[in-house]
Protein backbone atom coordinates (compact mmCIF):
# COMPACT_ATOMS: atom_id res chain seq x y z
CA UNK A 1 0.00 0.00 0.00
CA UNK A 2 1.32 3.43 -0.99
CA UNK A 3 0.30 5.73 1.83
CA UNK A 4 -0.34 9.44 1.18
CA UNK A 5 -1.39 12.04 3.75
CA UNK A 6 -3.73 14.74 2.54
CA UNK A 7 -3.52 18.05 4.44
CA UNK A 8 -6.87 19.74 3.83
CA UNK A 9 -8.84 22.65 5.35
CA UNK A 10 -11.68 20.58 6.79
CA UNK A 11 -12.10 23.22 9.50
CA UNK A 12 -13.71 20.84 11.95
CA UNK A 13 -14.32 22.88 15.09
CA UNK A 14 -12.55 25.93 13.63
CA UNK A 15 -15.17 27.23 11.20
CA UNK A 16 -14.98 30.79 12.58
CA UNK A 17 -11.22 31.05 12.14
CA UNK A 18 -10.82 28.94 9.00
CA UNK A 19 -9.53 30.86 6.02
CA UNK A 20 -11.01 28.65 3.29
CA UNK A 21 -13.19 25.65 4.22
CA UNK A 22 -12.89 23.77 0.92
CA UNK A 23 -11.25 20.63 2.26
CA UNK A 24 -14.43 18.57 2.42
CA UNK A 25 -15.09 18.88 -1.31
CA UNK A 26 -11.40 18.40 -2.18
CA UNK A 27 -11.32 15.26 -0.01
CA UNK A 28 -14.30 13.83 -1.89
CA UNK A 29 -12.45 14.44 -5.17
CA UNK A 30 -9.32 12.74 -3.77
CA UNK A 31 -11.37 9.71 -2.68
CA UNK A 32 -12.85 9.39 -6.18
CA UNK A 33 -9.38 9.61 -7.78
CA UNK A 34 -7.93 7.02 -5.40
CA UNK A 35 -10.82 4.68 -6.16
CA UNK A 36 -10.15 4.97 -9.91
CA UNK A 37 -6.39 4.59 -9.49
CA UNK A 38 -6.82 1.42 -7.45
CA UNK A 39 -9.60 -0.02 -9.61
CA UNK A 40 -7.55 0.60 -12.77
CA UNK A 41 -4.41 -0.89 -11.18
CA UNK A 42 -2.35 2.13 -12.25
CA UNK A 43 0.37 1.51 -9.66
CA UNK A 44 2.97 -1.06 -10.62
CA UNK A 45 3.64 -4.20 -8.60
CA UNK A 46 0.01 -4.67 -7.58
CA UNK A 47 0.30 -1.71 -5.21
CA UNK A 48 -2.74 0.21 -4.08
CA UNK A 49 -3.00 3.77 -2.82
CA UNK A 50 -4.37 4.83 0.54
CA UNK A 51 -4.98 8.51 1.35
CA UNK A 52 -5.55 9.62 4.94
CA UNK A 53 -6.82 13.17 5.41
CA UNK A 54 -5.55 15.43 8.17
CA UNK A 55 -7.24 18.74 9.03
CA UNK A 56 -5.01 21.80 8.71
CA UNK A 57 -7.92 24.30 8.87
CA UNK A 58 -6.25 26.54 6.27
CA UNK A 59 -3.81 27.56 9.01
CA UNK A 60 -0.05 28.09 8.52
CA UNK A 61 0.53 27.23 12.19
CA UNK A 62 -1.48 24.01 12.01
CA UNK A 63 0.23 23.09 8.72
CA UNK A 64 3.59 23.47 10.46
CA UNK A 65 2.46 21.33 13.41
CA UNK A 66 0.93 18.56 11.30
CA UNK A 67 3.96 18.45 8.98
CA UNK A 68 6.29 18.21 11.99
CA UNK A 69 4.25 15.32 13.41
CA UNK A 70 4.43 13.49 10.08
CA UNK A 71 8.22 13.78 9.99
CA UNK A 72 8.46 12.40 13.53
CA UNK A 73 6.44 9.29 12.74
CA UNK A 74 8.21 5.93 12.84
CA UNK A 75 9.47 4.85 9.43
CA UNK A 76 6.75 2.20 9.11
CA UNK A 77 4.01 4.84 9.52
CA UNK A 78 5.49 7.58 7.33
CA UNK A 79 3.65 8.30 4.08
CA UNK A 80 5.25 8.21 0.66
CA UNK A 81 4.28 11.88 0.29
CA UNK A 82 1.82 14.61 1.19
CA UNK A 83 -1.02 16.18 -0.77
CA UNK A 84 -1.96 19.74 0.18
CA UNK A 85 -2.41 21.95 2.15
CA UNK A 86 -5.48 23.73 0.84
CA UNK A 87 -4.16 27.28 0.92
CA UNK A 88 -0.86 28.86 -0.05
CA UNK A 89 0.02 30.06 3.46
CA UNK A 90 -0.42 26.60 4.96
CA UNK A 91 1.40 24.98 2.03
CA UNK A 92 4.42 27.26 2.50
CA UNK A 93 4.95 26.30 6.14
CA UNK A 94 4.17 22.60 5.69
CA UNK A 95 6.33 22.21 2.57
CA UNK A 96 9.29 23.92 4.24
CA UNK A 97 9.21 21.41 7.11
CA UNK A 98 8.49 18.38 4.91
CA UNK A 99 11.48 19.27 2.72
CA UNK A 100 13.77 18.72 5.71
CA UNK A 101 12.78 15.06 5.53
CA UNK A 102 12.89 15.10 1.69
CA UNK A 103 9.22 14.18 1.67
CA UNK A 104 7.55 15.10 -1.64
CA UNK A 105 4.55 17.39 -1.39
CA UNK A 106 2.03 17.81 -4.19
CA UNK A 107 0.04 21.04 -4.06
CA UNK A 108 -3.40 20.49 -5.53
CA UNK A 109 -4.87 23.93 -4.85
CA UNK A 110 -2.37 26.52 -3.54
CA UNK A 111 -1.96 29.36 -6.04
CA UNK A 112 0.82 31.60 -4.67
CA UNK A 113 3.50 32.40 -7.25
CA UNK A 114 6.13 32.03 -4.50
CA UNK A 115 5.48 28.27 -4.40
CA UNK A 116 6.99 27.94 -7.89
CA UNK A 117 10.43 28.81 -6.48
CA UNK A 118 12.35 25.53 -6.84
CA UNK A 119 15.15 26.76 -4.56
CA UNK A 120 12.82 27.66 -1.70
CA UNK A 121 10.54 24.63 -2.20
CA UNK A 122 12.60 21.86 -3.83
CA UNK A 123 10.32 19.01 -2.71
CA UNK A 124 7.05 20.76 -3.64
CA UNK A 125 5.34 19.95 -6.93
CA UNK A 126 2.37 22.09 -7.86
CA UNK A 127 -0.55 20.89 -9.95
CA UNK A 128 -2.54 24.12 -9.93
CA UNK A 129 -1.48 27.31 -11.71
CA UNK A 130 -0.89 30.72 -10.18
CA UNK A 131 -4.09 32.80 -9.90
CA UNK A 132 -3.54 35.80 -12.14
CA UNK A 133 -1.94 34.14 -15.20
CA UNK A 134 -4.74 31.57 -15.03
CA UNK A 135 -7.38 34.33 -15.05
CA UNK A 136 -5.67 36.14 -17.92
CA UNK A 137 -5.74 32.91 -19.93
CA UNK A 138 -9.43 32.34 -19.22
CA UNK A 139 -10.31 35.90 -20.19
CA UNK A 140 -8.39 35.54 -23.48
CA UNK A 141 -10.23 32.27 -24.23
CA UNK A 142 -13.62 33.87 -23.53
CA UNK A 143 -12.73 36.86 -25.69
CA UNK A 144 -11.61 34.59 -28.53
CA UNK A 145 -15.08 33.03 -28.68
CA UNK A 146 -16.73 36.42 -28.92
CA UNK A 147 -17.64 37.26 -25.35
CA UNK A 148 -17.48 40.93 -24.36
CA UNK A 149 -18.92 40.74 -20.84
CA UNK A 150 -17.92 38.55 -17.91
CA UNK A 151 -18.96 38.17 -14.29
CA UNK A 152 -16.83 37.08 -11.35
CA UNK A 153 -18.70 35.32 -8.56
CA UNK A 154 -16.65 33.83 -5.72
CA UNK A 155 -17.14 32.93 -2.11
CA UNK A 156 -15.90 35.47 0.42
CA UNK A 157 -12.65 33.54 0.80
CA UNK A 158 -11.75 33.41 -2.87
CA UNK A 159 -12.55 37.03 -3.54
CA UNK A 160 -10.29 38.70 -0.98
CA UNK A 161 -8.06 41.14 -2.86
CA UNK A 162 -8.96 39.49 -6.15
CA UNK A 163 -11.86 41.56 -7.49
CA UNK A 164 -9.74 44.60 -8.37
CA UNK A 165 -7.21 42.47 -10.26
CA UNK A 166 -10.00 40.71 -12.15
CA UNK A 167 -11.47 44.08 -13.15
CA UNK A 168 -8.03 45.27 -14.25
CA UNK A 169 -7.49 42.18 -16.43
CA UNK A 170 -10.97 42.35 -17.97
CA UNK A 171 -10.71 46.10 -18.63
CA UNK A 172 -7.25 45.73 -20.20
CA UNK A 173 -8.82 43.41 -22.80
CA UNK A 174 -11.60 45.93 -23.58
CA UNK A 175 -14.21 43.77 -21.87
CA UNK A 176 -16.70 44.45 -19.06
CA UNK A 177 -17.17 42.83 -15.66
CA UNK A 178 -20.96 43.17 -15.28
CA UNK A 179 -20.71 42.74 -11.52
CA UNK A 180 -17.89 45.22 -10.96
CA UNK A 181 -18.41 47.15 -7.74
CA UNK A 182 -21.40 45.11 -6.66
CA UNK A 183 -21.51 43.70 -3.15
CA UNK A 184 -22.61 40.15 -2.28
CA UNK A 185 -26.19 41.27 -1.48
CA UNK A 186 -26.53 42.91 -4.90
CA UNK A 187 -25.08 39.85 -6.60
CA UNK A 188 -27.54 37.58 -4.79
CA UNK A 189 -30.39 39.73 -6.11
CA UNK A 190 -29.12 39.17 -9.67
CA UNK A 191 -29.37 35.40 -9.38
CA UNK A 192 -32.81 34.01 -10.10
CA UNK A 193 -34.48 30.95 -8.61
CA UNK A 194 -32.69 28.40 -10.82
CA UNK A 195 -29.23 29.80 -10.06
CA UNK A 196 -28.61 31.51 -13.40
CA UNK A 197 -27.93 35.21 -13.89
Amino acid sequence: VVKIYSFQPLCEGTEKTCGWPAGKSMSIAVDIMVEHINKGQFLRGNHTMQVDTMDTSCSPQLGLQVASKVLLLPRSDKPFGVLGCGSSACTKTAASILDIGRMPTISNSATSAELSDRVAYPSLFRMFPVDLPQVVSMVIVFQSIGWHSLALITDSFGSLGFKDKFDEIVNSRGMTNVLSGKEAAHMAALVDHDGSL
